[in-house]
């Protein structure tokens, strides 16, 4: 069904409120970062990359000038500090961690900061195309928006990293990624197949309970091997939650699940404390915590009339074309980073799950800075991961990427090749070809030894800013030979868990040396389905050298925590031995189920520039809706706004 915009401005507002919020003077705009990450997904292997792209907009809505300064910092893997803006847009490569983790990256500039997450996975399967999409079906599925559970019953089926699970009734706790189905069971992962009544599955790591018939047995998800004992970070037990009660709860047949940002429904109806409200061909609730950007949103307030929904021209299986209407769209992290004006983005989405899927996208085709943006990833069987992308921002800049991963029985390799052609420079490329050996299995299982190789070849037309000054990146070409000894996840405890690994380099070429890398990983589980990230890296051997290189230490850490009515995510990073600390989140209190009060803290400090900013907010929820009044610290500023992300 499709939903006319004023039909649906009403709908969620009210002709009087929304008259006279509409009506009121926009605050002066304090510019925005939209950031981007591809491939969202690599492996965890310390040589797999993925491109970040900051498109930076001044206070009037326009592309930042060219050789604009924006800093980036990640909790995970390694990224250099600074790059410069061409056509409003900053690049830097992202080479991820040895030990797997969910990476935050922050790119900031000026008082501006947005937020973007990328996963680093242990198996090429978690990075294949859909590897990390969960797709539930039903005669019943049901998404409950404040209890953060997905349900499905009659005939429920969940496809997962090659598993198949089929039961009567199956149940997802999202806030600790736990699996519960019950009543005629049935797990498939190619030939093997398990059978029983109650399951308990952590989404995790695949670890996983199967109460049946003949007994208990304890497996992992991944090709159904059974396990001697019930593992330690396995907790919780088979009873499912009530979602009767639920405020808001969604209602369709068929939901897609990605951990840690997204839930999905298609044909979904709501209901609003038990009554049929809204409905709509397709749903998306954010996951990420207030980090990231939302799917949709309608707010008016003090700053205007804020508008960011999709107007879905087509949709089916296979894809989705959508006509994103925006006026004062709100980017970046918190709530005062927003672009002003009104823009129309033509989107869409395609794909195949487990074969193909990519996105082109055409913005600002009321403006005359539009651009052009296309990415596709192609599953070449189950070893082999294609991913490409092209950029054309302002219709000036060119910009262009392949990265291709193939994994052989003795080992798995990578060729990343990009291309750039910025307005007034030369061409510019590079290339990173690397390799590293199936690990050795030494000590009783418990370390695992490889090779590595890795060649870079960079080549002019790549320029930096630093010390008030312009700088060309030089051509380099760097050959890298290495060891690498790590270690499989270690539980400590039963709510603790270790992952290490440490590596031995020779480098040759323009950066010639030894060198040494180590990479540790603390994982704690703490009540209320928390956890807690510590993050060290030492990495003295980077492939390829700018004047601002990240530093050589880092130490990084990511927190998420519900107590009663505290709720908690921060996270941060801190460069040893150098003035780079960054930290951000939110911390909130719920004081009653309608009234919340929140706290969103950022600090950044690179050598002699520092910013802090502290966002103070209270917000009442009317039912979907919710009106929120938040002060800022640094920008001196008072927001009021009522707004619905969820129609």
């Amino acid at each position: 069904m499709r939903t006319r915009l004023p039909a649906l401005l009403l709908r969620v507002f009210g002709t009087s409120v929304l008259v006279w919020l509409a009506s009121v003077s926009p605050c002066q705009a304090a510019g925005s970062i939209r950031l981007r990450v591809q491939p969202d997904v690599i492996l965890a292997d310390g040589n797999s990359t993925a491109t970040v792209s900051a498109e930076v907009r001044d206070q009037r809505g326009q592309p930042a000038r060219d050789g604009t300064e924006v800093r980036f910092v990640t909790t995970a893997g390694t990224v250099p500090v600074a790059a410069v803006t061409s056509a409003g847009v900053a690049r830097v490569t992202l080479t991820s961690s040895s030990v797997p983790a969910s990476a935050l990256i922050t790119a900031y500039a000026g008082a501006q900061s947005a937020v973007v997450r990328v996963q680093m996975v242990s198996r090429m399967v978690e990075a294949n195309t859909g590897g990390r999409v969960l797709r539930m079906k039903g005669n019943y599925v049901a998404y409950s928006e404040d209890r953060r559970y997905l349900e499905a019953t009659q005939g429920a089926q969940v496809r997962f990293r090659g598993l198949t699970v089929e039961a009567n009734g199956i149940q997802i706790e999202i806030t600790g990624d736990l699996l519960r189905a019950f009543g005629s069971i049935r797990l498939r992962s190619g030939e093997k197949q398990l059978e029983g009544e109650r399951l308990l599955l952590n989404l995790s790591n695949f670890d996983g309970y199967l109460l049946g018939p003949h007994g208990r047995m304890f497996f992992n998800g991944y090709g159904l091997n059974p396990l001697p004992e019930r593992p330690k970070t396995l907790v919780g037990d088979f009873e499912f939650a009530d979602l009767s009660q639920s405020t808001l709860l969604w209602v369709g047949k068929e939901a897609v699940y990605i951990p840690g940002e997204v839930v999905q429904l298609r044909g979904a109806r709501a209901y609003v404390g038990g009554i049929k409200a809204l409905r709509m061909p397709y749903h998306q609730s954010n996951l990420q915590e207030g980090f990231g950007e939302g799917e949709q949103y309608l707010g008016a307030g003090t700053e205007g009339l804020i508008v960011d929904i999709p107007f879905y021209l087509q949709m089916g299986p296979s894809g989705s074309t959508a006509l994103r209407i925006r006026n004062g769209e709100r980017l970046g992290f918190g709530y005062f980073g927003r672009r002003p004006g009104f823009g129309l983005d033509l989107e869409q989405k395609y794909g195949i799950t487990g074969r193909y899927q990519g996105t082109a996208m055409l913005n600002q085709i009321t403006s005359g800075d539009w651009g052009f943006h296309w990415d596709h990833t192609q599953q070449l069987g189950q070893q082999t991961r294609l991913f490409t992308q092209f950029d054309a921002p302002r219709h000036r800049d060119l910009f262009g990427q392949l990265n291709l991963s193939h994994r052989f029985s003795f080992g798995a390799a990578h060729l990343n090749l990009s291309a750039n052609k910025y307005h007034g420079r030369s061409l510019g490329r590079t290339l990173d070809l690397s390799f590293q050996t199936r690990p050795q299995l030494l000590w009783q299982r418990r370390l695992r030894l490889s090779l590595e190789a890795r060649h870079t070849d960079v080549q002019a037309g790549q320029f930096e800013r630093a010390f008030n000054r312009k700088f060309e990146i030089p051509q380099q070409t760097n050959d890298l030979l290495g060891l690498r000894l790590s270690t499989p996840s270690i539980p400590l405890t039963g709510r603790l868990s270790l992952n290490s690994s440490f590596s031995v380099r020779q480098m040759f070429g323009s950066r010639s040396g030894f060198g040494f890398g180590f990479t540790s990983g603390l994982n704690a589980r703490l009540p209320g389905n928390g956890s807690l990230n510590l993050n060290y890296t030492f990495n003295e051997a980077q492939p390829y050298r700018t004047r601002l290189n990240s530093a050589t230490q880092t130490l990084s850490g990511q927190l998420s925590w519900r107590q009663g009515n505290w709720r908690t995510g921060l996270f941060g990073t801190m460069g040893l031995g150098s003035e780079q600390q960054t930290l951000a989140g939110r911390i909130s209190y719920q004081l009653t189920p309608s009234w919340r009060l929140d706290l969103l803290p950022t600090y950044y400090r690179f050598g002699e520039f520092a910013r802090t900013d502290n966002q103070f907010g209270v917000a009442r929820s009317l039912g979907s809706r919710e009106i929120i009044l938040y002060w800022s610290t640094g920008r001196h500023r008072l927001l009021f706004e009522l707004g619905a992300s969820n129609f």
